[in-house]
């Protein structure tokens, strides 16, 4: 195993902002508005919304690194400065967020989502590799790294 990837979530807003652009670039298509350059754009910044991926990577001598990919194929590869990890940990975690915009404004609740956390941890500093609501993945995710970097897995699951 040489290397271990974590793929970020992409957030809801670029999806629904690519939906938008495809469905306008249908819509100027079929009622024939919108010059050829206008047209490109659409269709180029609704692919680089709905396909750019960030992948976090981890290689054997515990150098990590950024990816940014385009359907699914790195684009670009940036080095992270961050600490070697003394240990890594899993753990379930809750993340609320109050509902003053959105779907359930009118109820004035809160909105919560269970997720799994792979965390790496040194003396002073910790860093987020993933956040998933899939255990089996987080947990999986854990081990690979723990056993790459030979470090200890702290599993709070």
């Amino acid at each position: 195993m040489n290397s271990v990837s974590f793929t970020q979530k992409k957030p809801i807003v670029a999806n629904i902002l690519g939906a938008f652009l495809l469905i306008l670039f249908i819509h100027n298509t079929w009622r024939g508005l919108g010059g050829l350059n206008q047209t490109i754009g659409l269709v180029a910044f609704s692919a680089l919304l709905l396909s750019y991926s960030i992948v976090y990577e981890v290689d054997s001598q515990g150098h990590f690194y950024t990816l940014y990919c385009f359907l699914k194929v790195p684009v670009y590869r940036k080095k992270l400065n961050i600490f070697y990890p003394e240990y890594v940990s899993v753990f379930p975690m809750r993340s609320g967020k109050n509902s003053d915009w959105g779907p359930v404004s009118a109820m004035g609740k809160r909105s919560n989502n269970d997720e799994f956390c792979v965390r790496i941890f040194d003396d002073k500093e910790k860093f987020t590799l993933i956040r998933t609501s899939n255990s089996k993945l987080a947990l999986h995710k854990a081990k690979a790294l723990s056993v790459l970097l030979k470090i200890e897995l702290i599993n709070k699951i």
